[in-house]
């Protein structure tokens, strides 16, 4: 008899819970690079840049004006990595602001759309010392990345600092 009185109230509280409930829709809203980057999970991998090709590298278009800059994202633990390769399309002056990214892991950058900047390259010259910081994307993960119904978007991120005038070695 109890047991029947307990699953009689569990079955009103239940309705009674039914007739209260709303419905409320879900909006995806896109994020800035910025808000990206600010959430918890916002931080990544990080690469080394170099001036000299990747081994790996087999094919790339013809550089940009200004000097190209190479990397490797993630090699590690028998990883080959992503190569990746900056251009400064408007020269020394404008920055880097166009990234090419081996999404597909073939050592062919032909076969990879560029990746423009977002914004405008930030350059600040101290003394000797120039720093450039940049923000490319939004980057799509191929579809064998893919997590559920959703396809990751990641955002790249150029921090250089080098040398420059007479401490140049």
């Amino acid at each position: 008899m109890k047991s029947t009185a307990f699953i009689c109230g569990l079955a009103a509280c239940a309705v009674a819970g039914e007739l209260w409930a709303k419905e409320y829709p879900l909006t995806l809203t896109p994020l800035t690079v910025e808000e990206a980057a600010a959430l918890p999970a916002g931080a990544g991998v990080y690469a080394q840049l170099q001036l000299t090709k990747p081994a790996e590298l087999k094919r790339e278009p013809p550089g940009a004006a200004g000097q190209s800059i190479y990397g490797v994202i993630g090699r590690a633990q028998g990883n080959s990595g992503m190569i990746f390769r900056l251009d400064g399309t408007t020269g020394e002056k404008g920055g880097h602001d166009r990234l090419l990214l081996d999404l597909n892991q073939n050592g062919d950058l032909t076969d990879e759309a560029p990746i423009k900047v977002t914004g405008t390259p930030k350059i600040a010259r101290s003394g000797s010392y120039t720093t450039e910081t940049a923000w490319f994307g939004p980057i799509q993960a191929p579809a064998a990345r893919r997590i559920a119904p959703g396809t990751p978007t990641y955002f790249a991120q150029l921090y250089y600092w080098r040398v420059t005038g007479s401490q140049r070695g």
